[in-house]
């Protein structure tokens, strides 16, 4: 078990650092379209004079009127879902990044029982990174695609968190397989 334990912090650290690379770095990111600072600034305004608290909203909301008028104000569009925080608050503020790890610390201990649990239909270094891949592939297609599918979110942003995830698992899958070798056979 202390094996398991190092293993996911090491994963969890690599998870971490690769996360930065892939979201923090400067280069271009397709994932998130910019419009100009005017029109930022204003699309910030009537989010402050319109919404009237932190919250998930959905324009044309479904619950706010007639199906009739719903459907017409869902083809004229705009359609959007807002994601709303009321409250500025630092942008790189230390919790988010304690709160991050020890998530990536969770799905890494997970993955890691996961991995003992499957020691007899995965007893190679290689088949261990396989099945930690092919479980971040899986997540990453439910989770990432269901937004667009569902909500009509533009693909380009779930296309790239579908890359980072993958890749994210993959990269713990590496860490991972090295600290779950075929030889532990003490599942319980």
């Amino acid at each position: 078990m202390k094996r398991l334990l190092w293993g996911s912090v090491l994963a969890a650290l690599v998870m971490f650092v690769w996360g930065f690379l892939f979201w923090a770095v400067p280069w271009p990111n397709p994932a998130v379209d910019t419009m100009s600072a005017d029109a930022e600034a204003a699309v910030a305004e009537a989010i402050r004079a319109q919404v009237p608290e932190t919250g998930t909203y959905v324009v044309p909301n479904p619950q706010t009127t007639d199906t009739e008028t719903f459907t017409a104000r869902h083809e004229a569009g705009p359609v959007a879902m807002l994601f709303v925080q009321k409250d500025g608050f630092a942008p790189m503020r230390p919790g988010v990044f304690v709160a991050g790890f020890v998530h990536m610390l969770a799905v890494a201990v997970l993955l890691g029982l996961i991995l003992r649990i499957a020691a007899p239909v995965a007893p190679t270094y290689g088949k261990r990174v396989l099945l930690v891949l092919l479980l971040g592939v899986t997540a990453a297609l439910w989770s990432d695609f269901s937004e667009p599918i569902w909500w009509a979110h533009p693909w380009t942003y779930h296309l790239m968190t579908f890359v980072a995830n993958v890749t994210t698992w993959g990269l713990a899958g590496l860490v991972l397989a090295r600290f779950t070798p075929a030889s532990d056979r003490t599942y319980a």
